[in-house]
């Protein structure tokens, strides 16, 4: 089901890609397109690709929301499947 807060987030992304705090597999992406959607924020939507690692390719859809802030920009919405 859906994991909601940045701390959950990123302890479940610790926990299925990352073994001894570096990356299983490498990530890369592809057919990516952005949309603005007024200032300082956009849509992003694409293809994930995971592989090597001795591990199955997995792939799939992503698409995430990005706000400008003060730090840069950040992802503050992520629906991948």
């Amino acid at each position: 089901g859906p994991i909601v807060g940045k701390q959950r987030t990123a302890e479940a992304l610790r926990r299925s890609f990352f073994r001894d705090g570096r990356p299983i597999q490498q990530l890369r992406f592809e057919q990516v397109t952005i949309r603005r959607l007024g200032k300082g924020y956009a849509l992003v939507v694409g293809r994930f690709v995971l592989e090597g690692g001795g591990q199955p390719e997995h792939s799939g859809w992503f698409s995430t929301i990005w706000e400008r802030q003060a730090e840069g920009w950040r992802v503050i919405h992520d629906h991948s499947s």
